[in-house]
Order: structure tokens, then sequence, then C-alpha cells
């Protein structure tokens, strides 16, 4: 999906001159956690520690980290406007065509508006407690079926290509689950998890001296190692710690995601970096996509700084 949004991107970009090698820094985009993530971390929070409901997770842990996305956000594009206020040539002028009137509101209409309205109410109804995230997902479902059939684009292909690519989004995460499920089992029931427990908590070693450590784990194993797997290996070992030590999970859950983001990021294998430079013209090198991506990088660490001493920025 990456890969696909990169080369969707590329022609633009390449038409408003932006792919200068001071400029090569669109991967830094995809520092934002995706809520696919959230989806994962939610599920194995509350296959982890049987004390939280994995159901309120998800929800909790979507909310928090809509907060910390818009804070990093705002960073970012506030970043690149200072920056092409002091260098203009990173971003040439160039001609758009002006529209007045309807034509003005059409495209949000035709193409923003369906998606915010489906956010909104698959979000909305779980915040006034009208539904559980499973039954809001059946109300989003709907919800896209009328809007599918006000815009007149429910025909029997795209069901079906709905229907299919419904399938195989949920056998993956469903394929997932059970995988973390058989992994957190077999860590149990060999004595893994409690033997690395009592080690943690047994080494007289400080709540946040722990977590630091673990938040190091994952943004080494992001430089070399996909989300999924991450999440595969770490979440059974990690989350009976969280528990054995007190911390809430959502809090944590929200700085495991930064830290995964960061990971893809970090040279000199970042993956999303390696994803950069396979859409990126010849031109472009490996430097000049490091070079690129450090002030985000920066920028990253500083908002994971923020919700690490701030824990009301993520609960």
């Amino acid at each position: 999906m990456q890969w696909h949004l990169d080369k969707m991107l590329e022609p633009a970009v390449k038409q408003l001159v932006l792919w200068r090698p001071d400029a090569s820094s669109e991967a830094a985009g995809r520092i934002v956690p995706t809520l696919p993530g959230v989806l994962l971390i939610g599920l194995s929070v509350g296959i982890g520690t049987a004390a939280y409901n994995s159901s309120n997770n998800i929800l909790f842990i979507t909310l928090s980290l809509l907060l910390a996305c818009l804070i990093l956000s705002v960073v970012f594009v506030a970043y690149i406007i200072i920056r092409v206020k002091i260098q203009p040539h990173l971003a040439p002028k160039t001609e758009f065509t002006e529209y007045k009137g309807w034509a003005m509101f059409q495209p949000f209409v035709k193409y923003v508006l369906p998606l915010v309205s489906i956010f909104a109410v698959v979000v909305g109804v779980m915040i006034a407690g009208i539904a559980t995230p499973t039954e809001s997902a059946a109300i989003g479902a709907f919800t896209t079926v009328l809007f599918a059939m006000a815009y007149r684009a429910l025909t029997l292909k795209n069901l079906l290509a709905s229907l299919r690519a419904t399938v195989t989004i949920s056998g993956m995460i469903l394929f997932i689950i059970i995988g973390a499920t058989t992994f957190a089992q077999i860590l149990s029931f060999s004595g893994v998890s409690n033997g690395v427990v009592q080690f943690i908590t047994g080494a007289n070693l400080s709540t946040n001296a722990v977590i630091v450590g673990m938040l190091l784990i994952l943004i080494f194993l992001g430089v070399f190692v996909d989300q999924v797997s991450m999440m595969l290996i770490t979440l059974p070992i990690f989350m009976p710690i969280i528990q054995q030590l007190g911390v809430d999970p959502v809090w944590f859950g929200i700085m495991f995601l930064i830290c995964m983001q960061l990971g893809l990021l970090l040279p000199p294998h970042g993956l999303l970096l390696m994803t950069m430079r396979g859409v990126a013209p010849k031109e472009v090198t490996m430097m000049h996509i490091f070079q690129a991506v450090v002030p985000y990088l920066a920028f990253s660490f500083a908002v994971l700084a923020l919700v690490f001493f701030w824990p009301p920025v993520a609960t």
C-alpha cells in the first residue's frame, strides 16, 4: 500500500519540481501511525492483558492517537511552511485553475464528504455509547452502502470488489490474531512470560527505565522488521510486564505505535526509506532521503517525549 501511494504521488510531485535532492522528504508523511495498527495493537492489548477489554482499548487508543497525530501534523505543516518561506526554490510557484461557486465545493462534496461522514458516524456512535466497536463497524458498512446508493456507485461489480477486499482484510487480521494468541499461549505455558516478568521486576529497575528500554527495542526492531512481525514478537512479552508494573496500556500503546513508525524511518535500513527510494528518480540518492527525513524524525522524537513525560496527551 505504501509503494502504491508513493507511486501515485510521484507524477504530481515531479510536475511541481519537488523532486529536488534537498526536498525529497515525502516519505516522512508516513511517520503518523496508521489506524490498522491501532486495531491490531488494541486487540493485542486485550490478548496480553485480561484485565482490560480489547474493544474499549481499540476505541481509547484510536481517540488518543488522534490528538498525538494532530500535534505531529501541525508541527510538520508548520515546519514545511517556514522552510518554504526561507527557501522558496523548494516549492516554486505554479499555476492553478481557479474555481468559483458550486465548482469550488464540488470536489469536496464528491470525494471528501462521504469519507468524513462515514468516519464521523463510526466514531460518533462509539463515543456516544450507542454502539460497541463491532456494532459501529456494521453501522459504518451500512452508511457506506447508503452513500454508494446516493452517489449511484452501488453496482454489482463494485459490491463484489468490496466484498473481496473485506474478506482479504478480515482474513489477514484473523490470522494475525490467531498467530498472536498462539504465540502468547506458548510463551505462557512454557513459562517464558513469567520468567521475563520476574527477571524484570527483580532487577530493581524503575518503571520509567523499563518502559524506555522497551521503546528503544521497538525503535531498533523497526529498522529491520515489519510492523506486524514486531507486534507478534514483542506484545506477548511486553504486555504482561506492563500489567505487572501497573502501567496504563493505552498510554503505552500510543508510544508503541509511534516507536514502530519511527523505526521504519530510521537510516540506514528503514523500510519506508527503501520504499521511497524505489519510486524516486535516479537523481535522488539514499543520502538525499536520509538528510530530508532528519527534521521529521526530530519532531517525532519530541512528540514521543511529550507523550512520555505528559501522559494526559495520550490518555
